[in-house]
């Protein structure tokens, strides 16, 4: 530095006021904000979401196709015969039919109920044994109905009007698989001759079946 010259401003961490008089104003310091991190889902969730959800779309997919192979329908109740015995008894003469041709029938629990609207009469129900059904298979069932009093006939010629339902819980079979139960209802109305010797027949009649679960 020359002879007479004068000493500059020293900067020391610092810097002065215009003038180089007033006091000393501290650098500024870089602040850096970071950024807020997502909170993602965790990978173990979302395995099991999507591993879930493939589930439900491959057994969909497996439902449909069963579906589409087996067709199942419901069973058929067929009313045949009537013959009514001592003005007393009942007995029917039933066909069951099962049309699928992949797919079998249990019905583990199975009971009848009859009633007569001609004299407004209740029947006492009748048990039936339990029975297996395979496909595209007619089985025969031979319920009996036992009255307290006896049988009257309607105003309109010889006939009785009886109403007849039955009850089962039934499993399907398809292959080795077997289903959970489901609730079958089948009701059979008819008007039958209460004596041989009257002119009238029996025409076969069809029941109503409806499969619940």
């Amino acid at each position: 530095m020359g002879e007479g010259a004068k000493p500059g401003p020293t900067f020391n961490g610092g810097y002065y006021s215009a003038g180089g008089n007033g006091a000393p104003i501290p650098s500024p310091t870089a602040v850096y904000i970071l950024p807020k991190r997502r909170r993602g889902m965790p990978c173990f969730l979302k395995f099991l979401i999507n591993f879930i959800i493939g589930l439900v779309v491959v057994i969909g997919i497996a439902a449909l196709i069963i579906w589409l192979v087996v067709r199942p329908t419901k069973p058929k109740f067929y009313v045949d015969d009537v013959d009514f015995s001592n003005n007393s008894t009942i007995a029917l003469n039933m066909t069951v039919r099962n049309g699928n041709r992949r797919m079998g029938i249990y019905y583990d629990t199975i009971y009848a109920f009859a009633t007569t609207f001609s004299a407004e009469q209740s029947i006492t129900a009748t048990g039936l044994h339990e029975f297996y059904q395979g496909h595209k298979n007619t089985t025969v069932l031979r319920p009996v109905f036992l009255s307290a009093g006896s049988l009257s006939s309607s105003n309109t010629g010889d006939l009785v009007d009886t109403e007849v339902k039955l009850r089962s819980r039934i499993r399907f079979k398809v292959g080795g698989f077997k289903t959970r139960h489901y609730k079958l209802k089948v009701k059979c109305r008819f008007s039958a001759p209460l004596n041989e010797t009257t002119s009238t027949t029996f025409q076969r009649k069809k029941c109503k079946v409806d499969v619940d679960r």
